[in-house]
């Protein structure tokens, strides 16, 4: 380890570090606290180079900081856009983002197709209200209210749609909140897939949607497949099949699934004791919940927990590491 204020002495001799000075090493090193051997390295490698720029300054730093592969290779991506188009080739799954005043910042050419526009940036600025039917829209609308009020994804909804020859039809739609850099949700991200398998779509109807939506929304009661099914108004083995079907899962493998998705979640994001989490998500006590959850993920509640913050706090590490790497070169 390289004590700090040897640092800017040796390194403001001459101009043979593209315009490094010694005060922004010295801010740099005062914010990366442990990093200081990092830095070290850096300076070294920039002693090789006369001229350098800002983005090769950054590779080498997340190189050094041996960053995570999948955050290293994103940061080198110019726009999303790239990835945004992939999804104008697949007819089947409509894809938009939306701000916090409901409006599309963007569309995919599915979505552009089904609202009948000509083209995707007419989209951008309208609401649901203004290319869907109405109760289409109202339920968009306060699907999109819930996710901003709570910050939970929505997964897995059942939802009518419009295909390409604007008739309706039921798709399984996915939401996900988009923050800025500061974790304050700034939209949404939205994925729906239409249910078009021969006879799958025949099998969904306004009932047995609500029914998905009661599971959802009632995860801390004692849910049972007998009520579910007379809320759809099916027997138990066609609520079942029904269920196959759709989600490629029974009742009771469903209902387990979104308990173990939300315990999940709430692992990550809350600081709700794993009693309370057990609670939340309908299980009868934290032995039950923590029997389950290890059977599913072969981690104990607590170890997920541990693990998943460890990552998040290792990522806001070396993301911060990089900023400051980064500004150690000035053009």
């Amino acid at each position: 380890m390289f004590p700090s204020v040897t640092l800017a002495p040796r390194i403001s001799r001459g101009k043979r570090c593209a315009g490094v000075s010694a005060i922004a090493l010295t801010r740099a090193t005062m914010l990366a606290g442990g990093q200081r051997d990092v830095l070290v390295l850096l300076y070294a490698q920039l002693r090789k180079t006369h001229q350098i720029r800002f983005r090769m300054c950054e590779e080498t730093a997340m190189t050094v900081c041996r960053l995570n592969p999948q955050e290293a290779f994103m940061r080198q991506i110019d726009t999303g856009m790239s990835i945004v188009s992939l999804f104008d080739r697949l007819p089947d799954i409509v894809f938009s983002i939306k701000d916090l005043k409901g409006r599309y910042v963007l569309m995919s050419e599915a979505a552009v197709v089904r609202c009948g526009l000509p083209n995707k940036q007419l989209a951008v600025g309208m609401t649901a209200f203004d290319l869907f039917p109405s109760p289409m829209a109202a339920r968009y609308a306060r699907q999109d209210a819930e996710l901003f009020r709570s910050g939970k994804p929505i997964i897995d909804n059942l939802d009518l749609t419009l295909y390409r020859d604007r008739s309706s039809g039921w798709c399984l739609t996915t939401k996900e909140p988009l923050r800025n850099a500061n974790g304050e949700i700034i939209g949404l991200a939205c994925i729906s897939k239409d249910l078009t398998e021969p006879g799958r779509a025949a099998l969904v109807d306004t009932e047995f949607a609500d029914t998905i939506d009661y599971m959802h929304a009632n995860l801390g009661e004692p849910l049972r497949v007998e009520e579910l099914a007379r809320r759809a108004r099916l027997s138990m083995a066609q609520f079942d099949r029904r269920m196959k079907k759709v989600f490629q899962l029974s009742a009771g493998q469903y209902l387990m699934k979104i308990r173990i998705d939300t315990a999940a979640r709430l692992l990550a994001e809350s600081d709700h004791s794993i009693a309370k989490i057990a609670q939340i998500t309908g299980f009868c006590d934290q032995s039950n919940f923590s029997r389950r959850f290890r059977l599913l993920t072969s981690l104990s509640p607590l170890r997920y927990r541990q693990l998943v913050r460890f990552g998040q706090a290792f990522g806001l590490v070396l993301a911060g590491a990089v900023q400051c790497l980064g500004g150690l070169v000035a053009a």
